[in-house]
């Protein structure tokens, strides 16, 4: 078997395979392998495949290195939406922000306005000093 019939059926048999490696295997060398590949033409070189990353937040294949594939899943990952306990607004609030405060079992809300409301109309210490308003 020749050369040339060696490297057609390596290429076809194996379409990935480098210059390279064809050469060592049949024990030519790499402008051999590469003369044959062009006299019968045939691509020299490999088309490289692009490689695909996976967005964190919904699995979507994305071609850049980046872990979201949107601002949208970006944000959907990093924050949540809660209700503000005090006046039930919509609020956005980091999640590593909500880890620290479950574990200091703190409450979340809106504002510091919402936060003394709160605590003023539900804590019955601060209310025993003072009499009602009527």
């Amino acid at each position: 078997m020749t050369t040339r019939d060696q490297v057609k059926q390596l290429r076809e048999r194996n379409p990935e395979i480098k210059a390279v490696d064809m050469a060592k295997s049949i024990g030519v060398s790499k402008a051999r392998v590469r003369a044959v590949l062009i006299s019968e033409g045939m691509p020299t070189r490999l088309k490289i495949k692009t490689p695909f990353w996976n967005c964190i937040k919904c699995g979507k294949n994305i071609t850049r290195k980046v872990r979201f594939c949107s601002d949208v899943c970006k944000q959907a990952y990093y924050y949540q939406e809660l209700n503000c306990l005090n006046c039930s607004s919509l609020i956005l609030i980091k999640r590593s922000v909500l880890k620290k405060k479950k574990k200091k079992s703190e409450k979340t809300f809106c504002s510091y306005s919402c936060r003394h409301l709160f605590y003023w109309k539900t804590d019955s210490k601060r209310m025993r000093g003072i009499k009602a308003i009527k």
